[in-house]
């Protein structure tokens, strides 16, 4: 995931549960999630999501698309 704190990594646009290529033919990147499981690994067990969402709240106003803020592990 860009680093927020360096600017030249972050550039505004974090897709959190990944992106898909231009041709939506597969994953763009490695950290695609795709199971229930591998949220609940990326939230709650080892925490890595939730730990950057809090990064990112820090720093910037946040608009969430797929999911809000009322959702639990937000």
């Amino acid at each position: 995931m860009p680093d927020p704190r360096r600017p030249k990594d972050f550039r505004g646009v974090v897709h959190l549960h990944g992106d898909v290529t231009a041709d939506h033919t597969g994953a763009a990147h490695d950290e695609f999630v795709l199971s229930s499981a591998e949220f609940g690994h990326a939230y709650l067990s080892d925490g890595r999501a939730t730990r950057y969402l809090q990064l990112l709240v820090q720093r910037f106003i946040i608009v969430f698309v797929g999911y809000s803020a009322d959702d639990p592990t937000v």
